[in-house]
């Protein structure tokens, strides 16, 4: 905080949100002036978008606000976390958040619902990255593209990679590496449960069940490659080249988390029951 206040700033700067072990704030500014929002001064929920939100900067922003989308999208965020029930706040429920494509018109206090493509949404046509942060537990996920998977990069998917960050990047290799793992196992059970079930479910048909298969294989194939460069990360002496090889590990591990959740997913979206917990699998190193 002392390194936001003390350093000069110039032109439009916007809104930093910050969490650490004593707990999280929204420190906004302009080029001369800043404000500090605390999580008790709204309900207990801290939201930014993209304008200054704080009374005391609001002669700050721009005459055309008005004409822009951030307000309702301001809006739209607060309104799903007030109305959400105690407890319910989670990693899914801001996944489900962010690729809603429901808004909150808040001067009339109505919802409009399945309305795509419209700006007031965060699963806008404009979204290209989502990050969600457990600051408690040093845990970023992270996803690339529009939030529901349907839009763009190419080849979106809507899921969100796992990273538990440390100050040793062997560790953050080896938890990639638990992660991974523990990802795959799950999909790969349920997806065993599922077509071991008597009768068959109805929804699990040929197409289904091949689309899932080429997932888990895809998965454990980025796997194996994130062991094969972590093992030669092990045995490299230039540092330069150990960290390259624990990037590319890093990037396979990833892949295979994301094959993994786009198996689950689809069988869930199919009409599977959605799977309770997921046991933590051991790192290949471990």
């Amino acid at each position: 905080m002392k390194y936001l206040q003390d350093t000069p700033r110039g032109g439009v700067v916007g809104g930093f949100i910050l969490s650490d072990a004593n707990g999280t704030e929204v420190f906004e500014t302009s080029a001369d002036h800043y404000a500090r929002r605390f999580l008790s001064g709204e309900n207990g929920f801290l939201v930014q978008t993209n304008h200054l939100v704080d009374p005391s900067l609001a002669s700050y922003n721009p005459p055309w606000l008005s004409q822009a989308d951030t307000l309702e999208r301001y809006d739209t965020v607060f309104q799903h976390l007030r109305e959400a029930s105690p407890g319910s706040i989670d990693f899914d429920f801001i996944k489900r958040l962010f690729s809603s494509v429901d808004w909150y018109e808040k001067t009339a206090g109505i919802w409009h619902r399945n309305e795509p493509g419209s700006p007031f949404l965060s699963n806008d046509h404009g979204s290209v990255s989502e990050s969600i942060f457990r600051p408690s537990e040093l845990t970023a996920y992270l996803a690339t593209g529009t939030p529901s998977g349907n839009g763009i990069p190419a080849y979106a998917t809507g899921e969100y990679v796992k990273i538990r960050l440390s100050p040793d990047p062997e560790k953050v290799i080896n938890q990639a590496d638990t992660d991974a793992l523990t990802y795959y196992w799950a999909a790969a059970d349920f997806f065993e449960k599922e077509i071991h079930t008597s009768p068959a479910p109805p929804y699990l048909t040929s197409a289904l069940v091949a689309e899932v298969r080429e997932h888990l294989d895809n998965a454990m194939v980025a796997y194996s490659i994130g062991i094969d460069r972590t093992a030669f990360a092990y045995l490299e002496k230039e540092v330069w080249r150990r960290n390259a090889l624990r990037g590319s590990a890093l990037t396979s591990f990833a892949k295979a988390q994301l094959y993994a959740q786009i198996a689950s997913t689809a069988l869930q979206r199919a009409g599977a029951e959605k799977m309770v917990g997921k046991k933590e699998s051991k790192s290949f190193f471990e």
